[in-house]
């Protein structure tokens, strides 16, 4: 059941190796695989090859091997930069830094759009209407077409500020 092979050292066993200690494989000092007895934690110096899916507790990490899918039921946090597509090609990254997020496709959203704190948001579109809500000063350089009624609360102004050519007033609608 146990054959050593006594010109090259080569070792056959037919049945189950069961060591109690630590099994390391390379030379003293430098081994390359290693798996501690009491634990079981295992160290490995070069790069690992695995042919088949690779599984992680049930599930919480699969890497499908015939495609490279990967699936993680946990959280991904990642300290470094987050990129995606072909390197220096790359369609999506998140700066991990800054957060700044550089989009080179289409960006398509099917839920309202926030941006401003939570307490007070600067500028809205509501997804299923259109709305679009802005708290700041809208400007405008190019022509804008209006497709259908156009409501002003206050003051509605033409001209330059400072140099107004006609103004209708809010209040009572007389014109200036």
């Amino acid at each position: 059941k146990l054959v050593v092979t006594a010109a090259s050292g080569n070792t056959a066993i037919a049945g189950t190796l069961s060591a109690v200690s630590d099994f390391k494989v390379g030379t003293t000092g430098s081994e390359k695989f290693t798996v501690t007895a009491g634990s079981g934690n295992t160290a490995i110096s070069g790069t690992l090859d695995v042919a088949d899916d690779f599984d992680v507790n049930s599930g919480k990490l699969v890497v499908t091997a015939a495609s490279g899918n990967t699936a993680i039921a946990g959280t991904l946090s990642a300290v470094s930069d987050f990129k995606v597509g072909a390197t220096s090609a790359e369609k999506f990254t998140v700066t991990a830094g800054s957060g700044n997020t550089d989009i080179k496709g289409t960006l398509l959203v099917d839920s309202d759009v926030k941006f401003g704190p939570s307490t007070g948001r600067t500028f809205q579109v509501t997804a299923a209407s259109g709305n679009t809500a802005i708290s700041g000063t809208l400007g405008v350089t190019g022509a804008a077409t209006l497709s259908s009624t156009l409501g002003v609360v206050g003051n509605f102004d033409v001209g330059a500020s400072g140099a107004r050519t006609f103004e209708v007033t809010a209040t009572d609608g007389s014109l200036d």
